[in-house]
This record gives C-alpha cells, sequence and structure tokens, in this order.
C-alpha cells in the first residue's frame, strides 16, 4: 500500500499543499481529550444527524456553558464520524487557531486530505500567480473552499461536517471576527458545527442558524451526567446504600456541569 502508485501521488500532493498552505494542525490538545474515557451524548449526536440530513440551514451551533463538555463531545464526534472531515479546536492564547486567514487555510488543508477531486482542484487553484497572504478572510474563502468545491460534480456525494469547537475563544475587544466570517461564508458540500459558550459576540452572528444548548435541551430520559458517574463511581457506590439519591443529588448540583 506504501509503495503504490497512489500512495506515492498523495504524499506528493500533501507536501505541494503543505508549501502552498503552510498549515498548522497542532493535535496535542484534540488527543489528550480523546485519551480521556467519553460518556452520553447520544442524543445530541442523533440531533446532529437529523439536521444533517434534513435541515436547509448549513450551519448548526452547539452552546453550553464552560466545563459542560463541548471539546470533549466535538472531538469524539469528528473522531469516530467519517464525514467529519475535520475538528479544529480555538484556543485564545493559540493565534493560529482564532486567527482567520490561518483557520481556513488548516480548514482546506484537512478537507484536501479527505477528498482526492478537491485536492487536485486546489492544487491546480494554487498553481496560479496568486498571494494568499494579501487576501481578506472572506476573499480567503471564497478561493480556497466555496470556489472549488463548488466545481466537485459526484451528485451522489455526502454532505461533510467541519466542527469549529470554542468560537468564543476567537473573541477580540467584544468583536468577533472569525465568528463573523463564518456567519458569512458558507458553501457547497460543507456543513459547519460550532460549540461555544453563549456569549453576544458570538450569538450575534448566528440568529438565523440551528442551534441546540447542550444542557437545556437534553430530552426526557438522558442523563449524560448520571452516565458519567455511574461508570466513575463504580467502586464508591459499592459501599453505600442509597446510591440513587446521592447520584440524584451530585447531578442536581452539577448542573449539567461534568468538570
Amino acid at each position: 500500500v506504501i509503495e503504490s502508485k497512489e500512495s506515492v501521488e498523495l504524499n506528493g500532493d500533501i507536501n505541494i499543499l503543505k508549501t502552498k498552505l503552510e498549515p498548522d494542525l497542532n493535535s496535542e490538545k484534540e488527543y489528550n481529550l480523546l485519551s480521556k474515557e467519553f460518556y452520553g451524548r447520544r442524543w445530541l449526536e442523533t440531533r446532529i444527524e437529523e439536521w444533517r440530513d434534513n435541515k436547509f440551514t448549513k450551519t448548526l451551533i452547539l452552546y453550553g456553558r464552560p466545563g459542560s463538555g463541548k471539546s470533549a463531545f466535538s472531538v469524539n464526534f469528528s473522531h469516530y464520524n467519517s464525514d467529519v472531515y475535520g475538528c479544529f479546536l480555538c484556543e485564545w492564547n493559540r493565534e493560529y487557531t482564532i486567527n482567520p486567514q490561518q483557520l481556513i487555510k488548516n480548514i482546506a488543508f484537512k478537507i484536501a486530505t479527505k477528498l482526492p477531486d478537491y485536492r487536485n482542484l486546489l492544487i491546480h487553484q494554487l498553481d496560479m500567480d496568486v498571494c494568499l497572504a494579501k487576501m481578506t478572510a472572506e476573499t480567503l474563502f471564497d478561493y480556497l473552499l466555496t470556489y472549488p468545491l463548488s466545481y466537485l460534480v459526484d451528485g451522489n456525494r455526502e454532505i461533510g461536517t467541519i466542527i469549529i469547537d470554542g468560537l468564543d475563544e476567537a473573541e477580540n475587544n467584544g468583536d468577533n471576527p472569525l465568528a463573523e466570517v463564518f456567519a458569512k461564508c458558507v458553501g457547497r458540500w460543507i456543513k459547519f458545527v460550532f460549540t461555544s459558550r453563549p456569549e453576544k459576540n458570538v450569538v450575534q452572528y448566528f440568529q438565523d442558524s440551528e442551534k441546540i444548548d447542550i444542557i437545556d435541551d437534553m430530552p426526557e430520559g438522558y442523563n449524560d451526567i448520571m452516565a458519567y458517574l455511574v461508570k466513575s463511581l463504580e467502586i464508591e457506590l459499592r459501599q453505600i446504600s442509597n446510591k440513587l439519591e446521592i447520584l440524584n443529588k451530585i447531578c442536581k448540583l452539577s448542573d449539567g456541569v461534568f468538570l
């Protein structure tokens, strides 16, 4: 497999894209989150699948208070779903994760590793004498994502998904340039799932998007915190008689926040 013609061509293409796009894909936080056990959220996965299949809106935003498990859900959902092209974690103290131009280039690179036809179109487009550094974020989004994706001709292709976690982390002096760019720019073949605290600098840009609050919108019959407690306190629960009373009290005090 490694020595096949396809692998050699892929390796060459990836090296070209690394040179042209200069992606910055630090996966340390993602791998740290994946190394921890994950519980619940089946209902949320179902809601997202329903949105992807039936909704015309191209953006879905998951709101949640600090510590409610937005990042853990994002990386796990991305890792175990082949039609999710990538998960990008915004961090306020890492410029490359919240800079709109850099994040768009990271997204283009990640999609190119998944879709051969998009990769070929993108490489052809990048062969032109253009300066990506001089483009605005909106222009760059159109040039790297909207235009090449719009020329993919496979009518039976599943619509892919990109997850952007922690959109509120890109706040800058009360505004959010990253949220503004994504609210304006959505393209064919891709749907975006965002997670964020319900901050004004994000909410104002996504009034028309599909919305889910991962704590308040949890349906009857589900309790993600309870699922976590039953497993993580397995030994301790053997030693007490009023297990259900204790678990219910912890759930109530946690107010839906895992941390």
